[in-house]
C-alpha cells in the first residue's frame, strides 16, 4: 500500500506556462487554426439512442444562448456503442463544420451492475475488448476527417467504473513500485492507442483529461500519475466545476491548483522527451447553479476568464444535465454574448488545407 494522505500543502511550481503558449494547436496538423485562439467547443450529455438528431439540435442550442457555431463539438460513447450510431454522430457534427469530440470511455453504459465492469481496465490489455475496439476504430479511420479523441476522463474520481480506485487503487500487487491503480489505467491507454493506429485510426487528437480534484486526494491518486506520456497524448486538458452548494467561486480560483500541480509535473520532468510539453485546454467545464443570476454570472465570468488566459488552447462548456444537475446554459445568452464576443475564441469551421486528405 501506498501513503494515502496527501493533506500537507504542495509546493509551488516556478514552471514558465508560456512555454504552453508557443506550441502549435494539435488539430493545426489538419487545419488552419489561427494562433492564440482558444477554440469554442461544446459537450452534450447524451450517450446513444439518436446520435444524429441530439448532435444537429444542441449545436444549433449552443449557438443560439453563445452567438456562434462551436469550433469543436461532442459526445459520450462507451465500449459496447453503436458503430451506425457513432458514425452518424461523426457525420452530423461534421455536417454543421464543427470537430467531432467524442469521449470514449472503458464501461457499458447499459449495463446497472457497475462493479462488474470494475475489471475493464486489467481486461483491456489482455485483448477481451479487442473487437469492440477494432469496430471503434474502423468507424473513425473511415470518418476520414480529424477527431478530439478523449479516453477514459477523470479517471481520479471515484465515479467511473475504470478509475484508479477500482483498478487496484493504491496497492502494489506485483511489486514494482508503482500503485495498481494508475499503472493498469496506463497500461489500458497504451493498448488503446496503439491498437487505433494498427487499425488505421490516424486522424485523431488525443485527449488526457482528469478531474482537476481527485478523490480520494491521494498522492496516488494525483492527475498525472494516470500520465500515459506524452508519445500518447496530444492535448492535457482538465474538467473543472464549480461546487453549487459551498460559496460562489470563479474559474480562475478553481483551476489554480491544477495549474500548480501541472506546472510541478512539468519541472519534474524538464529535458525528457517522454514526457514532452503537450498544450492545456479545457476539456469540461461548467457549474450547476439554481440560481439563474449566480449561473449566469459564474459562466460569464468564467468566459472572460477563459479569453484572457493565453494558456487555454481549447474549451469545451458541459451544456447537460445529469441525474439531479443541470449544467445548460438555456436561457442565459443574453448574458453569455458579452463574454463570448472575445477575439480570442474561435468559433465555427476551422480552414482546411488545400493538403487535406483528397477527397474528404
Amino acid at each position: 500500500m501506498f501513503d494515502s494522505d496527501s493533506s500537507s500543502p504542495a509546493p509551488q511550481t516556478h514552471f514558465d506556462f508560456s512555454a504552453l503558449d508557443s506550441l502549435a494547436n494539435p488539430l493545426a496538423r489538419w487545419y488552419e487554426v489561427p494562433a492564440g485562439k482558444s477554440l469554442t467547443s461544446v459537450k452534450f450529455a447524451f450517450r446513444s439512442l439518436d446520435y444524429a438528431h441530439d448532435a444537429d439540435s444542441n449545436i444549433d442550442a449552443f449557438a443560439a444562448e453563445v452567438g456562434g457555431l462551436p469550433a469543436i463539438a461532442g459526445a459520450y460513447a462507451d465500449l459496447k456503442v453503436n458503430a451506425v450510431r457513432l458514425k452518424a454522430f461523426l457525420d452530423a457534427v461534421h455536417a454543421k463544420g464543427c470537430v467531432p469530440y467524442l469521449t470514449f470511455d472503458p464501461k457499458d453504459f447499459s449495463n446497472t451492475d457497475v462493479a462488474s465492469q470494475y475489471a475493464y481496465t486489467t481486461q483491456i490489455p489482455e485483448g477481451v475488448f479487442d473487437t469492440n475496439l477494432k469496430e471503434v476504430a474502423g468507424v473513425l479511420r473511415d470518418f476520414g476527417h480529424p477527431v478530439v479523441f478523449r479516453f477514459a476522463h477523470e479517471m481520479n474520481g471515484n465515479w467511473y467504473a475504470y478509475s484508479g480506485v477500482f483498478a487496484g487503487a493504491n496497492t502494489d500487487a506485483d511489486a514494482n513500485g508503482m500503485p495498481d491503480g494508475p499503472q493498469r489505467y496506463i497500461a489500458a491507454w497504451r493498448y488503446v492507442h496503439a491498437l487505433f493506429a494498427a487499425e488505421g485510426a490516424n486522424q485523431l487528437v488525443w485527449v488526457f483529461s482528469p478531474n482537476a480534484e481527485s478523490y480520494p486526494n491521494s498522492a496516488w491518486n494525483a492527475p498525472f500519475a494516470y500520465y500515459p506520456g506524452s508519445a500518447y497524448v496530444d492535448w492535457v486538458a482538465v474538467d473543472v466545476y464549480e461546487h453549487p452548494d459551498q460559496k460562489l467561486q470563479g474559474l480562475a480560483s478553481l483551476l489554480d491548483p491544477f495549474y500548480n500541480t501541472m506546472g510541478l509535473f512539468w519541472e519534474a520532468h524538464a529535458g525528457d522527451t517522454a514526457y514532452a510539453l503537450r498544450p492545456f485546454g479545457l476539456s469540461e467545464f461548467g457549474t450547476a447553479r439554481t440560481d439563474s443570476s449566480e449561473k449566469s454570472e459564474w459562466y460569464a465570468g468564467a468566459v472572460t476568464t477563459i479569453a484572457a488566459d493565453s494558456r487555454i488552447s481549447f474549451h469545451a462548456l458541459y451544456n447537460g444535465r445529469n441525474e439531479t444537475k443541470d449544467f445548460s446554459i438555456r436561457g442565459l445568452g443574453q448574458q453569455l454574448q458579452v463574454a463570448y464576443s472575445s477575439t480570442r475564441l474561435k468559433f465555427g469551421p476551422l480552414m482546411e488545407r488545400a493538403a487535406k486528405v483528397a477527397g474528404r
